[in-house]
């Protein structure tokens, strides 16, 4: 259900439930553009909306995901919608501080057990994810960003609870593994799902060290899930990022990991080989949640067959993902 609580110049900011804490933004009449006056006082309603419910602990902000120009646009002609509303999310909670990096891995099926013990996937992971400081060849700034981290990697046999998903914080990347196989399978909408509950912005950007500096590119995480998730069988899985190199943006804690298990992760394989082939997925879908984009013939390459055959990141690649957990530190 949506409910809409201001409405002014043909512009209507709503909300979708009480659970979901989720805004946006519609404009009606094709030559609609609201301006910095008005979009000031949008603000400005949502914040007293906010001070006046249930979500004290919480601002609300018209900004960020939704740009200034980008509200849904209706055609003249028909008065259709031209294009999907934008969600628009709660800004992060602050972080304390800590080093400690909590790698959680939600397995509601019980799914790793057709690929290898719980345990050795969580002892694999952990040990390769504490080892990324000693990689040779790494600058001394970025073995002191590395070294100051501990990660932690968990595994549960159930599915995160809304509560818990609220209270993910900077240093938590959540990883669920699912699947698209009969008789448990879930679907492109049960996950485009997954990614709002875990309020995952629209926009996504992945970056590339580039000599000194590093470049992004941005793609929408919604789109590639419902084109990719049923219909590509090849595609073993996705990592959703912070927007962690953007100054002031409120979704710097959004991140998120989905492992498609069965198909094509065990298809033809025995079971020996099973446990090599996750932990190496579960590497690569972790470079997308610490900020990199795919890499040709590097682990970030976005072909399983090639990035099977690197064990780690590139050096350049540990610099992208000692920044981004630095800056996730600081806020």
């Amino acid at each position: 259900m949506v409910s809409c609580f201001y409405r002014c110049c043909g512009v209507i900011l709503c909300r979708r439930s009480a659970a979901r804490l989720v805004l946006t933004v519609r404009t009606q009449g094709s030559q609609t553009r609201p301006g910095p006056k008005l979009w000031a006082l949008l603000r400005s309603s949502v914040k007293d909306f906010s001070a006046s419910s249930d979500f004290r602990r919480r601002r609300f902000f018209v900004q960020g995901e939704v740009d200034k120009h980008m509200c849904t646009r209706r055609s003249a002609a028909n008065n259709a919608a031209a294009a999907p509303l934008r969600r628009v999310f709660p800004p992060c909670l602050h972080g304390n501080g800590s080093t400690n990096i909590n790698i959680q891995i939600f397995d509601q099926h019980g799914l790793v057990d057709e690929m290898a013990t719980s345990n050795e996937v969580v002892t694999d992971l952990q040990n390769f994810l504490n080892g990324l400081a000693s990689q040779p060849g790494l600058d001394p700034a970025t073995v002191a960003l590395l070294s100051q981290f501990t990660f932690r990697v968990t595994y549960a046999n159930r599915m995160a609870s809304q509560s818990e998903i609220d209270h993910f914080g900077m240093n938590d990347f959540p990883i669920y593994f699912l699947t698209a196989t009969p008789p448990v399978q879930s679907s492109d909408a049960e996950i485009v799902s997954l990614l709002e509950k875990h309020r995952i912005p629209e926009t996504i950007f992945v970056w590339v060290r580039v000599g000194t500096g590093q470049t992004n590119r941005q793609t929408n995480g919604y789109r590639l899930v419902e084109a990719d998730w049923t219909a590509k069988p090849s595609v073993l899985g996705f990592g959703f990022p912070g927007p962690y190199f953007l100054q002031r943006n409120q979704n710097i804690c959004r991140k998120l990991g989905i492992i498609k298990m069965r198909g094509g992760m065990i298809e033809n394989l025995q079971f020996g080989g099973r446990r090599q082939k996750l932990v190496s997925v579960l590497k690569h879908e972790l470079g997308h949640m610490f900020g990199n984009d795919h890499v040709p013939n590097t682990i970030m390459d976005e072909h399983y067959s090639v990035n099977a055959n690197f064990p780690s990141y590139t050096n350049d690649q540990l610099v992208i993902v000692g920044r981004a957990l630095e800056i996730l530190r600081q806020n």
